[in-house]
């Protein structure tokens, strides 16, 4: 569930629970058996075991996390249906690069354009008879010109990505400072990179920066939260993200991304409370 949530873009599923991706250098094997995790790569026990912990928040509580947001039964009803899903610790470059990509496109098209332009541009990794590939790192984005984008598929989103690896490479865009700021702080910084809307410097700043309190709200999220609580009205995104941090409090993207999965898997009953019938005025 959680590496198809529309977090990631480069994990495939390999056949009964069991997923293939690459995090830095290394290519990664994940299955899982009930409740336990299987994980594979050519790395020491000690230093795979870090690796996929720290990728999958395995030190979070995250019991008590989801609780912190149970605040209604219209989110209880969302908790409930994706039961086990986490947020990711992803790397901030990828992460950044992989939403601006997602501007106006649904998660098939994003996973394509990720697999090209890493195909294209990252370093190859043999592994096992296959070749795999990384992410490609600022400094080589930044050299191209936006046409070798637009030749994969990245259309007007070309320039914005080759700008946004200029200004990362040059320090300009400072991720590991971003890193240790404030989310007010963090997000204006983020918002400097040309291409980088309210959307995407809240996903980025949730799944590449562990800011919990970020809420992203795109068609799905805007649906379901008109639904359950506007009374169906038509209402800004701006004024959906300013309920929803007061509703659910400081970590309103755990909220944020239940609602989005239930929405977009239609995981949620047609009678909840919200849907038809009595809501909450935002």
């Amino acid at each position: 569930m959680t590496l198809g949530s529309g977090q990631v873009f480069r994990w495939k599923s390999r056949g009964a629970k069991r997923f293939c991706g690459v995090l830095g250098r290394s290519v990664f094997f994940l299955q899982q058996n009930l409740l336990l995790l299987h994980a594979q790569a050519d790395l020491p026990a000690d230093e795979l075991r870090l690796r996929v912990q720290y990728f999958l928040r395995s030190g979070e509580d995250w019991p008590g996390l989801w609780k912190s947001v149970d605040v209604d039964p219209r989110i209880h009803a969302a908790l409930s249906a994706t039961r086990g899903l986490r947020i990711l610790k992803q790397d901030p470059w990828e992460s950044l690069a992989s939403f601006i990509a997602s501007s106006n496109n649904n998660i098939v098209r994003i996973e394509g354009m990720i697999d090209r332009l890493c195909r294209a541009f990252g370093a190859a990794i043999p592994h096992r008879g296959e070749i795999h590939f990384a992410f490609p790192r600022p400094e080589s984005l930044s050299q191209l010109h936006p046409d070798a984008l637009r030749r994969i598929g990245f259309g007007y989103r070309a320039p914005y990505l080759v700008e946004a690896a200029r200004q990362v490479d040059s320090g300009e865009i400072p991720l590991q400072a971003i890193a240790r700021m404030p989310y007010a702080q963090a997000r204006e910084t983020l918002l400097k990179v040309e291409g980088v809307g309210d959307k995407v410097v809240d996903c980025v700043l949730l799944f590449g920066f562990g800011h919990f309190e970020a809420f992203p709200v795109d068609v799905w999220v805007s649906r379901i939260m008109r639904k359950l609580y506007f009374r169906n009205r038509k209402v800004p995104d701006r004024k959906v993200r300013t309920f929803a941090r007061r509703h659910f409090g400081p970590r309103c993207g755990l909220a944020q991304q239940a609602l989005f999965h239930a929405a977009r898997c239609e995981l949620l009953e047609p009678n909840l409370p919200g849907v038809h019938g009595a809501s909450m005025d935002g």
